[in-house]
């Protein structure tokens, strides 16, 4: 392998990132705005359901299958500003960091094979989101039954 100097390697990087922002500019800005503007709109709205009267899973399934490019970034701010609001600083701080997990690894991820795999990105949110509320209930006192859910909710 040819060993090249700092100022070579320095000339081939700015090469290398001129030639992405190129790229980049070259898109039509428009449909790209449309899409990370549903994109927010959609990670706000899916805060709103409710599973079980106190769980509100579906944005972070969102921002999984969002990827990890523009559209997964608006989703991401999406659904950080709809659990921020509509649950609270406590309790949507936990499905902020989930979210904010879920992203980093599909940005990390990107480039693997398993990152591909039609299961990957559910089975990381489902224990992301599982993992973040185990830790959030750690910091109160809870018991089996906050565990489990014996009793913990109802059927409507």
């Amino acid at each position: 392998m040819k060993a090249t100097s700092f100022s070579g390697a320095w000339r081939q990087a700015r090469q290398g990132f001129a030639d992405r922002g190129e790229r980049l500019l070259r898109q039509p800005a428009v449909p790209v705005l449309l899409e990370c503007g549903g994109r927010l709109a959609l990670g706000v709205a899916l805060t709103l359901p409710r599973v079980m009267d106190s769980y509100a899973p579906f944005a972070l399934g969102f921002v999984a299958a969002s990827g990890s490019g523009p559209g997964g970034f608006c989703a991401l701010i999406g659904a950080s500003l709809g659990y921020l609001t509509n649950l609270g600083l406590v309790s949507g701080l936990r499905y902020v960091s989930a979210s904010i997990l879920i992203y980093a690894l599909s940005f990390a991820f990107y480039d693997l094979a398993i990152y591909r795999r039609a299961w990957f990105l559910p089975v990381c949110s489902a224990l992301l989101g599982g993992l973040t509320g185990l830790f959030t209930l750690a910091t109160e006192r809870w018991s089996r039954t906050d565990l489990t859910g014996e009793g913990g909710w109802r059927w409507p």
